[in-house]
Order: C-alpha cells, then structure tokens, then sequence
C-alpha cells in the first residue's frame, strides 16, 4: 500500500489522504467541482475520467447530494480514494473502476462527466521522476479519446465538464466538436491581477446540444501573494462557479 499523507480542503473541512510523495491535488479539480451546476444535478449519478484520489467527486458531495463513479488507471490512487470515501462515510455514494479511457465500457449512461486529465503533451518538459504524478500529468491518451469516452456515456443532452491548459484550447474545442459536444461555454482563468493571459480555461458542453459559444468573463485566482475574493469563496466557503 502507498504510503499517504493527509491534506484538508474548504478550510478544514474536507480532510483526505494523497500519496505522500509524487501525486498532489492542485487548484483545478476544485475550481472545477465549483463550476458544476448543484442545482441541475442535486442527486444525479456523475462520471468522473482519470479521478486520482478523489478529489473532484467529494468536492462535489461536499457541495450537494450526488453519486460519483471515478475510473482511474493507477490503482494504487483508486485504493486512495477508497479510503477517503470510507474516512467521509461515502461509501454508498462512490464507485471506483480501474481503466484507462480508452478502454472504458461501462453500462450506465450519465447526467454528467467530469475530467481534470494530464495536460502535459510528450515531449514537452522534464518527466517527473514519481510514477504516480508522471501518470497523471503526462498525456499518454489524446485529448480526443477523453472526449470519445464522455460522449459514449453521456445521455443525450448531457453535459461535460473539464479543465485544461488554455493554450490548447482551439485543439481541445476541435476534438470536442469531432466528439459530437455542442452549446460551449469556456471560462478563462487568470493567475493574477494584471496577467493578459490566461493559463486555464474550465469548459462546459452538451453532447449532440449546439449553440452559440459562450466566452465568459474570467476568474482571477491572485492578487499579490493572497486569494482574490471570488477564487477564497470558491476554495474556502465552497461557493459555486457558475458558467453555464
């Protein structure tokens, strides 16, 4: 078993376990659970690609009552969340399912799939020497099969959540089209006060739902060394993030 250490979240008041060396949860599944509709999907079953520890699906039920199934190919990450779904009494509430996307066939179709997958292209940068976070931040899989297994379950009309570099957003827009998703709204997220450049972007879609692209104002994360108020809201009081 990999040895884990404990980090809390929402100040405090999400307590759960990552690898102690390598994997770390960062900024973006947060920001991203912000921006998933509680009340469009209060007690709705969702679908979390390439779930780590976690991190996402209890985000989510510590926001409201839902169900959260997460596929992650590393097992000893899944065995993580496990024992975090034990620690919160989520039991009930989660399913864990070890494959990698391509692969994956499960037989429920989902309200909504959520996915915060590796962003780093082969090739660019230097391989971290930790399997666990090499893994999850390196893209061995296109972007394209990670659309292709939302879409295959997703209803009609479901919604797909993701966050991603904001460089690659023409390509990631391009494979969610080729991947039959509509009815985009893109949020870009800026480091801090000041930056013209965006280094995030959280995107919402439909599968086969086609409207005009909503570019919505951004979110500014910093403002010299502290949170900006809209992002503490977000990471401390769990307030929601609304883009679509």
């Amino acid at each position: 078993m990999i040895k884990a250490m404990e980090f809390t979240l929402f100040d405090g008041h999400l307590p759960l376990l990552q690898p102690a060396e390598g994997y770390r949860t960062a900024l973006d599944p947060v920001l991203l659970a912000a921006a998933v509709n509680a009340d469009r999907f209060s007690d709705a079953h969702i679908l979390d690609l390439g779930c780590g520890i976690g991190t996402i699906g209890f985000c989510l039920m510590a926001r409201f009552p839902c169900k959260v199934t997460g596929v992650d190919l590393q097992p000893e990450l899944l065995q993580l969340a496990q024992k975090n779904a034990v620690k919160l009494s989520r039991q009930d509430d989660t399913i864990f399912v070890e494959s990698n996307v391509q692969d994956l066939r499960l037989e429920e179709m989902f309200e909504a799939v959520i996915t915060n997958p590796p962003y780093v292209e082969n090739g660019r940068g230097s391989p971290n020497r930790v399997d666990n976070r090499r893994i999850a931040h390196l893209e061995t899989i296109p972007f394209f099969d990670w659309a292709k297994a939302a879409a295959r379950h997703l209803k009609q009309g479901g919604h797909f959540y993701m966050i991603h570099r904001a460089d690659r957003l023409h390509d990631l827009l391009e494979s969610l089209r080729r991947a039959e998703f509509g009815s985009f709204s893109v949020l870009p997220l800026y480091p801090r006060t000041g930056e013209k450049t965006a280094k995030r972007v959280i995107i919402s879609c439909r599968k086969r739902k086609y409207a005009p692209l909503r570019l919505l104002q951004g979110l500014v994360l910093h403002e010299g060394q502290s949170y900006t108020k809209q992002a503490s809201d977000i990471l401390y009081r769990m307030q929601p993030l609304m883009i679509d």
